[in-house]
């Protein structure tokens, strides 16, 4: 990779690079040293090196919405995981490890009260501006 006349500034690769050879990671890890790390689930088969130079990222509007959360939201990602006491009431932790009880539809309440969606929306382009910006090198 350093043979390149690119600039690879810019490393994405899978966390379990070289797993198991530690000769190939002491020397990977050194080739790295100063570069930008991006380390992805996705990508298991090698590693993408990129001239960040020859990119371009160009963000036309970012717009932020608070919602609050809907009962059925509620009910599904949150009431579901909760331990209920022998009356029914859910045991809900307000904070640093408080927990208090409360009948369903007080719990609904305080949730719809106390925690919000927040939807990010971003209209960007991206690109290359170069017939070549990086390589991926196969990991044999």
């Amino acid at each position: 990779m350093s043979e390149s006349d690119l600039n690879l500034d810019t490393i994405i690769r899978s966390s379990n690079i070289f797993w198991g050879d530690k000769n190939k990671r002491d020397k990977f890890n050194e080739f790295i040293k100063n570069k930008t790390d991006i380390k992805i689930s996705n990508l298991t088969k090698g590693i993408i090196a990129l001239d960040s130079s020859k990119l371009y990222i160009n963000v036309k509007n970012i717009s932020i919405h608070m919602n609050k959360l809907t009962e059925n939201e509620i009910e599904n990602n949150i009431l579901k995981g909760l331990e209920k006491d022998d009356r029914g009431r859910y045991l809900y932790n307000i904070m640093n490890d408080i927990y208090l009880l409360f009948d369903k539809e007080e719990l609904l309440s305080y949730i719809s009260n106390t925690r919000k969606k927040i939807d990010v929306d971003i209209d960007m382009e991206y690109g290359c501006d170069a017939d070549n910006a990086g390589i991926f090198v196969d990991q044999k």
